[in-house]
């Protein structure tokens, strides 16, 4: 129960955070054999329609949560120990607060993010083709003995910004993490 109320206390911070921007079986990993079967994955689409991406199977399934407003799209697994969130910041309601990637990983940076200590910087490929400039940052927290990893990536198409959150606890994260990091190469817009 502490597990699920720590977890549950690092997305509610990147979530409200993620609201005020913009005002409102382990899966396998990438080094699975040739003799086993590809990973199966499931399309997940934002409310809005604008974007979607295909995600490998997770012990117990996904369940899709209310993530604030349409531009968000909220995944965990059963026991909500590891969790996926994606939020879209459309060009037209993002100008009026941000003029740039720059500014938007400044603003979660030094806010919320500061509480987790420095970051490590990651690579995450996004999108198929990639799309280029994605900048992610990787965050251990622990907090009353406990601990969870984070993995935030920010990048932009011509339609929006998007800031894209794995997290969970130490042991979840590490049983999925790899499989969801390859799957985030589904990505696509559907503006």
């Amino acid at each position: 129960m502490m597990k699920k109320k720590f977890l549950a206390t690092l997305l509610a911070g990147c979530l409200a955070l993620m609201l005020a921007a913009c005002g409102g079986t382990p899966a396998e990993g990438s080094n699975a054999s040739q003799n086993e079967q590809p990973v199966q994955l499931e399309e997940f689409t934002a409310p809005s329609g604008t974007f979607a991406v295909s995600l490998p199977e997770i012990d117990g399934g996904w369940t899709v949560s209310d993530g604030g407003n349409e531009y968000h799209l909220v995944l965990d697994n059963s026991d909500q120990s590891f969790s996926v969130m994606i939020q879209a910041l459309p060009m037209e309601q993002a100008a009026a607060t941000f003029s740039s990637l720059d500014e938007i990983i400044a603003f979660y940076q030094q806010s919320t993010l500061s509480e987790y200590g420095e970051p490590t910087s990651s690579e995450v490929v996004i999108g198929d083709p990639a799309i280029e400039g994605v900048v992610s940052d990787f965050y251990e927290v622990t907090q009353n003995n406990m601990t969870a990893d984070l993995l935030i990536s920010y990048f932009q198409t011509e339609n929006a910004y998007y800031v894209c959150i794995l997290t969970g606890t130490k042991a979840a994260y590490d049983a999925n993490v790899d499989a969801v990091k390859n799957a985030l190469t589904s990505f696509t817009e559907k503006a």
